[in-house]
């Protein structure tokens, strides 16, 4: 009886180290996984960080072309202005007591 009770002691210690290397191999996979989220965390934040960064670059464009556009419009019809007003001085200053045209394209 004695040596029936070693051995099922025996084969309980061997199913005993068989559960704590299965323990074992699970804790190395239970850690193996959180050091891959870390990582892929990392990688999420720095996205999310040059995302971030990029939208602030698009907004500032955004704002610049606006600004842009402004400005281009006020200088064509300031352009515009000008270029009439020179129009309007030239019918005013080519025109005769009869109302006809003198103007005359001068060569050079």
């Amino acid at each position: 009886m004695h040596r029936v009770f070693q051995a099922e002691v025996k084969e309980a210690q061997r199913e005993l180290n068989k559960q704590k290397d299965l323990l074992k191999e699970c804790n190395k996979d239970i850690t193996d996984k959180m050091r891959e989220h870390k990582e892929l965390n990392k990688e999420l934040y720095d996205v999310d960080l040059k995302i971030t960064e990029s939208d602030h670059k698009v907004a500032k464009c955004n704002k610049d072309a606006k600004e842009a556009d402004k400005t281009v419009g006020f200088l064509l019809e300031n352009n515009f202005n000008l270029v009439k007003n020179n129009m309007l001085s030239l019918q005013a200053h080519s025109t005769n007591a009869n109302g006809r045209s003198t103007f005359r394209w001068s060569t050079c």
